[in-house]
């Protein structure tokens, strides 16, 4: 079971969103006012940094940060994956602190928002270590959790 982390293409994109994890494509609907790939693609194209997560079944995921702001200290991890990544959970556990270790020495402060029935991604970032805010109303009655990670 190989795994490896490359820069992300626009092939690596297109395949993500043949292939998107429809938790993530319910996420990124409740998040965005932009239509689904849109948005995807406009994430992706602000990106600080972006990487794909690839295996023998092709891309399982693409994760960045962006800066929320061009001089803030905050940072916005995120993480876009395919419904190939279920059998790769285990292995990329541990990369999760590896990254956001990493970004922590570049931001202060790392944030996003993440909806409120989302409840897996809700057990990952809790156990990654985000605090999880109680959940807010957005864009009508869209309910998401603030999600912060401090130095």
């Amino acid at each position: 079971m190989s795994i490896k982390f490359v820069r992300t293409t626009e092939e690596h994109i297109k395949d993500l969103l043949q292939h998107i994890h429809p938790d993530i494509r319910k996420e990124v609907e409740t998040l965005s006012s932009l239509p689904y790939e849109e948005s995807i693609r406009d994430t992706i194209g602000r990106a600080v940094e972006s990487w794909t997560i690839q295996s023998d079944d092709g891309v399982l995921g693409i994760f960045g940060i962006n800066r929320l702001q061009l001089l803030s200290d905050k940072g916005v991890p995120w993480l876009l994956t395919t419904y190939k990544i279920k059998k790769y959970v285990k292995p990329l556990l541990p990369l999760t602190k590896v990254a956001l270790s990493y970004w922590l020495k570049q931001y202060n402060v790392l944030e996003n928002y993440v909806p409120e029935n989302y409840s897996a991604a809700i057990r990952w970032l809790k156990w990654a270590g985000f605090t999880i805010e109680p959940a807010i109303s957005v864009m009508g009655n869209r309910r998401v959790h603030r999600v912060e990670m401090r130095k």
